[in-house]
């Protein structure tokens, strides 16, 4: 009996897993089209 609820459990994950995809990033957001320089990359502060 706990060999067939493991089973189920393995056959419900694996069915999950595939038909809600890999999520390999194909959907995920792109890069945008400008040569704009990222925020994250400002000039450090020169005053002291």
């Amino acid at each position: 009996m706990k060999r067939i609820f493991t089973l189920i459990v393995l056959l419900g994950i694996v069915a999950g897993t595939v038909l809600t995809g890999c999520g390999n990033g194909e959907n995920g957001p792109k890069p945008s089209d400008t040569n704009a320089v990222p925020a994250a990359a400002t000039a450090t502060s020169t005053n002291k």
